[in-house]
């Protein structure tokens, strides 16, 4: 028998996503495995748990002997997984090519890459680096050639794969390459009952930054005069909004829009806080009160840009992914 259940842990892959709250990579994707890895698993004496953010590969108590045969297998071994969308908003949260999905392409991650690393990516986060397409880097194609026996015969193959793991709702996959000298040293580990040496990759990702667009509306019969003098405060001061534009909508309604002065990151709990505020002009026999201004309150805190408003739009010259939040107000004296 095995020493302790907790010693009995193989590989870890960690799956992180900073938009959300405690980086839960698991609410955008999930780690399924391949057909061919599933099987490899179910002969192995190998259980795989997913776990909050990870996926857990561990030695089974009750299959001893076939793990035994596993680790006494020389050659190498190979386990992929499909990296599955779970959130139909994950492009939209994820810092990469908001093109992504229209061009054949996959994210594509493999331990061969890095092995003197436990990232599965060449960046801090996974970037456009980690695409495989027609127009791949160097490394990635590289890398599916030296793994052709193993997974993918070749890159046109892995690319006419798309349609189908589209379909499936897969983002792209992962190859976890598992040397046989790795093999070795969890059995021998088995035979002194000492603990395995365990394998642990992380999958990094970053939220996106877009800019911040809000859309005020005039409720009916208010003075649109005033939708000059609205103000976002915000506690940074590196971050400001420029406008209004006047924009006449399809509907004959007019939007003022405010827009920020740089991309901003969005989070599934944002640390921004955004005040707006009303700054009038004011009668000759105010002013000994409130100088010739006064500034009014008229939303202590705006809502926050949210994934799913998140879009290209042309702005001069240049396409500009931005996160529109829109908003009635009244304003009128």
């Amino acid at each position: 028998m095995f020493a302790q259940k907790n010693q009995n842990v193989l590989l870890e892959i960690h799956l992180l996503h900073n938009f959300f709250y405690n980086q839960q990579g698991s609410k955008a994707f999930q780690l399924q495995p391949s057909p061919e890895t599933a099987e490899w698993i179910r002969k192995s004496g190998i259980l795989i748990q997913n776990v909050q953010n990870r996926v857990i590969f561990c030695a089974d108590e009750h299959k001893k002997e076939a793990f035994i045969h596993l680790l006494e297998d020389d050659r190498d071994s190979l386990i992929s997984f499909y990296l599955q969308e779970v959130d139909p908003y994950w492009l939209n949260l994820t810092e990469l090519p908001f093109h992504f999905n229209k061009q054949p392409a996959l994210l594509y991650f493999s331990n061969q890459e890095n092995s003197s690393n436990d990232q599965l990516h060449v960046s801090e986060f996974v970037t456009e680096l980690d695409i495989l397409s027609a127009q791949s880097s160097p490394r990635i194609l590289t890398g599916l050639k030296r793994l052709s026996s193993l997974s993918f015969p070749s890159r046109d193959l892995a690319l006419s794969l798309k349609p189908t793991l589209k379909m499936q709702k897969m983002a792209g996959w992962v190859d976890i390459h598992l040397k046989a000298a790795t093999k070795e040293k969890w059995l021998k580990a088995l035979k002194s009952i000492n603990p395995f040496e365990k394998l642990t990759y992380y999958l990094q990702f970053q939220t996106r930054s877009v800019y911040w667009r809000y859309w005020f509306y005039l409720n009916p019969g208010e003075n649109p005069d005033h939708i000059q003098s609205l103000k976002i405060v915000t506690e940074d001061q590196s971050v400001y909004f420029e406008g209004p534009d006047e924009i006449l909508m399809p509907d004959s309604r007019r939007a003022w829009v405010y827009t920020s002065n740089k991309p901003l990151p969005i989070y599934e709990r944002s640390p921004f806080r955004f005040e707006l505020f009303l700054e009038k002009k004011l009668r000759k026999q105010e002013t000994l009160n409130f100088g010739s201004r006064k500034k009014t309150q008229i939303i202590f805190a705006l809502p926050v840009a949210q994934p799913e408003a998140v879009h290209p739009v042309r702005i001069g010259n240049e396409i500009k992914l931005c996160a529109d939040i829109a908003l009635g107000i009244g304003v009128d004296e």
